[in-house]
């Protein structure tokens, strides 16, 4: 069966401080581990980059536009689906920070 990760999973995953942390975590690995396919979608990824580039301050992550979202992406996106390869070379932003 396929699922799609949702924008408040991906924000979950990203913030290891977050409550429900670990809810999102056990979640994705166990699909993962059943072999499901994961999927995120551009719309997923628009809204994470809103939540995660806004201020903490108004309920965001507060990440800086570059670095610190590539970094999360590249640990992320190979946590939830499997074809991550290009996307995480895409994001490993250190050479724009």
């Amino acid at each position: 069966m396929a699922y799609l990760i949702d924008t408040s999973v991906l924000a979950r995953l990203a913030n290891a401080a977050d409550v429900r942390y670990a809810i999102a975590d056990r979640a994705v690995m166990e699909l993962h581990r059943r072999g499901e396919v994961l999927h995120l979608t551009p719309q997923v990824l628009v809204e994470f980059w809103n939540v995660a580039t806004r201020p903490l301050a108004v309920n965001g992550l507060g990440l800086s536009r570059w670095r610190d979202l590539g970094l999360v992406l590249s640990s992320l996106i190979p946590r939830t689906c499997e074809a991550s390869a290009a996307l995480c070379n895409a994001s490993n932003c250190e050479a724009m920070s």
